[in-house]
């Protein structure tokens, strides 16, 4: 029993001290996508997504955050410059889902609802490990390795506003239906432009970026009551 007692006695104690530095957010934004149909253009076929997280502050440099993004992704070769993707003619639109943690680092010391030895603003840096759902994919369930920058910025003790712009690196070449190891010998085999080549890079993994806006909320505001490890 004593030792039931203890492990609920600082059980708790890590939840009371979690509740002080806990936000949920709101986030949204604009998606696309960067693979075989889109090679390098950023901001093509944007298209509206959003989500919601929870952030975790572990310090005034480090804190920790989970979230839920969903959207669409889509492209299409008529869109581009290259007389081979419009010969190949190919295009895609899938709705996706991603759960992402994310450790993030505050470049300035900064903690929503604490103005002692803090910036009102910083930029910072996250990463972490995320699950990506997308369903119109022969591959529709994969793992992704999120890069995010961002800025944020203290309105008043409990509400901040930011923006984010962060990439996600696919593990999968599939988030387009598309690869090296697939092709079209019936429509193409007869265009000299096109014979022989393949429909797309095989090696090459597909990304999506999201870049939006946010807007926080300090859920608990009450301050920790010892200084010394408020670092």
């Amino acid at each position: 029993m004593r030792y039931l007692f203890l492990f609920l006695l600082v059980g708790n104690g890590l939840f009371l001290s979690a509740q002080k530095n806990l936000e949920g957010g709101l986030i949204g934004g604009g998606l696309y996508y960067l693979g075989d149909i889109n090679p390098n253009r950023h901001f093509y076929s944007t298209k509206l997504g959003g989500g919601l997280f929870m952030r975790q502050n572990l310090n005034k440099r480090w804190g920790i955050r989970a979230d839920i993004i969903a959207g669409t992704l889509s492209a299409d070769d008529n869109a581009s410059s290259s007389n081979y993707q419009k010969v190949r003619n190919l295009h895609f639109n899938t709705p996706l889902l991603e759960i992402v943690t994310q450790f993030e680092f505050n470049f300035l010391p900064y903690k929503l609802g604490t103005k002692r030895n803090t910036s009102p603003y910083t930029p910072y840096f996250a990463t972490g490990l995320g699950f990506l759902l997308v369903t119109n994919s022969v591959n529709p369930y994969n793992v992704t390795l999120p890069l995010s920058l961002g800025l944020k910025l203290a309105v008043t003790k409990k509400l901040e506003v930011g923006v984010e712009w962060s990439f996600r690196k696919t593990f999968s070449d599939y988030i387009d239906n598309l690869s090296g190891d697939t092709y079209d010998l019936s429509s193409m085999e007869n265009k000299s432009s096109t014979k022989h080549k393949q429909m797309a890079f095989f090696y090459g993994k597909d990304w999506y970026s999201f870049a939006g806006i946010f807007i926080t909320y300090k859920i608990f505001q009450q301050e920790s009551v010892c200084k010394a490890y408020d670092f």
